[in-house]
């Protein structure tokens, strides 16, 4: 039977994690006979019957659930968003993934909120655990990888904040800047006037706030810093951004260590054995925080508060020789969504 590997369409801006996650389910294909087709318009797929591995956030597009009859689905590492619950827990909806059950959850929430609906779901962790299949490297590690240390502006809502990140960019304009070339120099990466363009030099200030309780100098100004998040004209195409996610998987693959609050960076490096840190900034929204539960207990985690940090794992400011192991807790998620894929794709 043909597949589908998911993609994300034409939105302004796109998460590099998403193409990850379809990465990562690409794995289990057997054959080339697969086709593209976009996550949020699986409702409008009119081709011959077609496999898809359904482990993704849903969705941007609520109106276009459930996908099609043409459709056949494996639901694992689903992520259901608090933004688009309502539909997902229509009638129509509960009464679709009910024929598909069980239902792997990637998170605490989409499991709770599935099995409050009378749904058998269970939680699944996520597919990009299982990338060790293909990256796995086994030579000498090398470089310090610094990835999206803060996804989005802290209080990003609030003009105060705006405002003091404002006058903190200005005060701090050597590091920032300092840092702003790492970033153009590993990324494709824009700094305009627009919304995105100045939230993105603010983030960094904040980013360099926050770095400086966390690492050491000879780190901050020597690691190599990647974005997840880029502008949709950044990689226009489909092909550039799996392209892209290839590249910063084998990046991540041989590194020395990585510092991230990309779950969709972590999770890979768990199974590539890289060691990783995580950053949890408590003050997320909820759109955020949902995606968590479940997860955050397989890493090792830093956890913002404001301008409190505290580590559940180590002590001090990270050096270039820091050395640490990462938790082991995620094997046996893994080996069991490797286990189910493959018996799906041979079914």
């Amino acid at each position: 039977m043909r597949k589908i590997l998911l993609t994300y369409g034409d939105i302004k801006t796109i998460n590099i994690g998403d193409y990850i996650q379809s990465i990562a389910a690409k794995q289990f294909f057997d054959d080339d006979n697969y086709i593209f087709f976009n996550r949020d318009e699986l409702k409008l797929y009119k081709g011959e019957p077609a496999k898809v591995i359904m482990n993704a956030w849903m969705t941007y597009k609520p109106y276009n659930w459930p996908p099609s009859s043409q459709v056949y689905p494996l639901f694992v590492a689903l992520h259901i968003n608090s933004s688009a619950e309502s539909r997902f827990l229509s009638h129509d909806s509960i009464k679709y993934l009910k024929k598909y059950e069980p239902i792997g959850c990637r998170d605490y929430h989409t499991m709770n909120i599935l099995k409050g609906k009378g749904v058998n779901a269970y939680f699944s962790g996520c597919l990009t655990t299982t990338l060790g299949k293909t990256y796995k490297y086994n030579g000498k590690r090398e470089g310090i990888y610094i990835v999206d240390p803060l996804s989005y502006m802290p209080n990003g809502n609030n003009f105060f904040e705006i405002m003091k990140a404002v006058v903190q960019t200005v005060f701090y304009m050597k590091p920032v800047l300092k840092i702003l070339r790492n970033y153009k120099k590993n990324n494709r990466f824009t700094i305009n006037i627009s919304k995105v363009g100045i939230g993105r030099l603010l983030l960094i200030t904040k980013s360099y706030l926050l770095l400086r309780k966390l690492v050491v100098p000879d780190v901050l100004y020597n690691a190599i810093f990647i974005t997840q998040f880029n502008m949709s004209n950044e990689y226009s195409s489909e092909s550039e951004r799996f392209a892209r996610a290839d590249e910063l998987l084998t990046k991540m693959a041989s590194a020395q260590y990585v510092i991230t609050s990309r779950i969709h960076c972590a999770l890979p490096c768990l199974g590539f054995e890289t060691p990783v840190v995580y950053i949890r900034n408590l003050s997320e929204s909820k759109k955020s925080t949902c995606r968590l539960g479940g997860l955050e207990s397989l890493f090792n985690v830093i956890t913002v508060k404001g301008e409190n940090v505290t580590s559940n794992f180590f002590d001090g400011l990270f050096k270039r020789d820091s050395s640490f192991k990462n938790k082991i807790d995620f094997v046996e998620y893994r080996d069991r969504l490797i286990n189910i894929c493959n018996k799906f794709m041979m079914s």
